[in-house]
């Protein structure tokens, strides 16, 4: 226990602190931790989805489903749900630009890259469904 000036000892870490590693998630400290963990995630998902990779959509989306299962299932827990809409969107629309961005790709964007096609044919992860899933678990 360290002392201040006034001889009383300062206040330390409280057990809630200790168990979260210290952080609070209404703090400074964990939106900062947030928003440096959301830099990171959007440029792993950039990184995956460069057209260089000359990958199929199935391929990338297959690459990107742990990731994104991942980093969801590690923030499932705080007030996520407006940045996990988002992110959902934002994923959606990087993965469009791909296919925009590769001519052999582009023919039938309109008809067959739908969210519903997306989520439910090619089988992309959905933060908003994986934290409605964790909300509401399965009985049993």
């Amino acid at each position: 226990v360290t002392q201040g000036r006034s001889g009383r000892a300062a206040p330390g870490p409280s057990r809630a602190d200790a168990q979260e590693g210290g952080l609070k998630w209404g703090s400074k400290s964990a939106r900062k931790l947030l928003a440096t963990a959301l830099a990171a995630f959007k440029d792993r998902i950039r990184h995956l989805t460069r057209r260089k990779r000359g990958m199929s959509l199935q391929a990338i989306i297959t690459s990107l489903n742990p990731v994104i299962r991942g980093w969801g299932n590690y923030f499932v827990e705080g007030h996520v749900a407006e940045l996990f809409e988002d992110l959902d969107k934002w994923i959606r629309m990087w993965l469009r630009s791909y296919v925009l961005g590769r001519p052999s790709m582009r023919t039938h964007i309109n008809r067959w890259m739908t969210t519903a096609t997306l989520h439910h044919e090619l089988g992309l992860v959905s933060l908003v469904v994986l934290r409605r899933r964790h909300l509401s678990p399965a009985p049993g």
